[in-house]
């Protein structure tokens, strides 16, 4: 997704949505992971996703946007990456309680 995305916008803009995959990845882990609620990390997630939203509009109504392929495609690479940071954490953490678990047999 983030390569085709860097066909149809500019790197620079590619960049920036992408680098808001650490508020999906706060929203994902307070969802999943069940993580503590943190009230900044949620005030820095708004700000992110409103910078998303800023973005689409810059060039004109969101619909008759001619990137908005682009912006789409740069926001489900970071929501992909953010549920692959969630995901393998949730897995290390999965590992770690069966390793636990395991030596208390040995």
């Amino acid at each position: 997704m983030y390569s085709f995305a860097l066909r149809i916008i500019a790197a620079s803009d590619v960049s920036a949505l992408f680098s808001s995959n650490t508020a999906f990845v706060f929203f994902f882990s307070w969802t999943i992971l069940h993580e503590r609620f943190e009230g900044t990390k949620l005030f820095a997630s708004i700000f992110s996703l409103a910078g998303i939203i800023v973005m689409s509009y810059v060039d004109g109504f969101l619909w008759d946007n001619p990137a908005l392929a682009g912006i789409l495609l740069a926001v489900g690479a970071a929501v992909g990456s953010a549920m692959y940071k969630v995901h393998t954490s949730a897995v290390n953490i999965t590992c770690l309680k069966l390793n636990k678990i395991l030596n208390k047999f040995k």
